[in-house]
């Protein structure tokens, strides 16, 4: 029997995990249950954005009971493409008087991946947008469970604006020109796709230690396989 190698003998995936993206921003629509957010970095981080969207007396928008802060998260699973919808979550910071976020909706928020250095809030590429009506759990009571009212989700309300990168990173012990052109013509041999009418392979090796892989249509939402 020939020895038979296989590609995953040689390379490891890249790109197969989730990225979390963030963002502070702002929720209204509330019926007398926000709140005018107190002091502090994600504050400032909402009032630069709202400068720069030119509107106009955002400290006052932001002392209104209609209106609420908060943090929004998503998470983009890989291979995700442009234009590619994904759930998104929305809370109150700690802190915040909000009492309930019911019937909210949240603005157009950019999500980006976050970080905090030096008690400032610093901003990565923006990876997807988000908007829309926060669903907040039916049974939570604000006047027993304020944790729960002033959590919510917003079902398909994230649309990514860049596509997620997937390839084959080879092994430090194989890495070279031919054999990222090999594992390549292996793949392409097998898989492939249609761009503007002509078939063309998902791999393409791009250095002597990576290979990009586009995301064929069929695994669109099976990544793992």
């Amino acid at each position: 029997m020939p020895d038979v190698k296989y590609v995953s003998s040689y390379t490891h995936p890249y790109g197969m995990n989730y990225v979390k993206v963030e963002a502070v921003s702002l929720v209204t629509g509330l019926n007398g249950t926000g709140s005018d957010p107190p002091p502090t970095p994600q504050r400032a981080l909402l009032l630069d954005e709202m400068k720069r969207r030119e509107v106009a007396n955002p400290n006052e928008i932001l002392a209104s009971p209609s209106t609420s802060m908060v943090l929004v998260r998503a998470f983009l699973r890989p291979g995700i493409q442009v234009g590619d919808k994904f759930d998104v979550e929305v809370r109150t910071p700690s802190g915040s008087e909000t009492t309930s976020l019911r019937n909210g909706w949240l603005l157009s928020t950019r999500l980006s991946e976050m970080a905090v250095l030096d008690q400032q809030v610093h901003e990565g590429h923006v990876l997807g947008m988000a908007e829309g009506a926060v669903l907040v759990d039916p049974t939570a009571d604000p006047k027993k469970d304020q944790v729960l009212a002033t959590r919510g989700r917003i079902l398909s309300g994230g649309v990514a604006t860049k596509a997620r990168p997937l390839g084959l990173v080879i092994n430090q012990q194989h890495q070279s020109v031919r054999i990222s052109q090999d594992i390549a013509h292996s793949i392409n041999k097998r898989f492939f796709t249609f761009v503007d009418g002509r078939k063309q392979g998902v791999a393409t090796p791009k250095t002597a230690e990576f290979i990009d892989v586009v995301l064929h249509p069929r695994y669109h939402d099976n990544i793992g396989r």
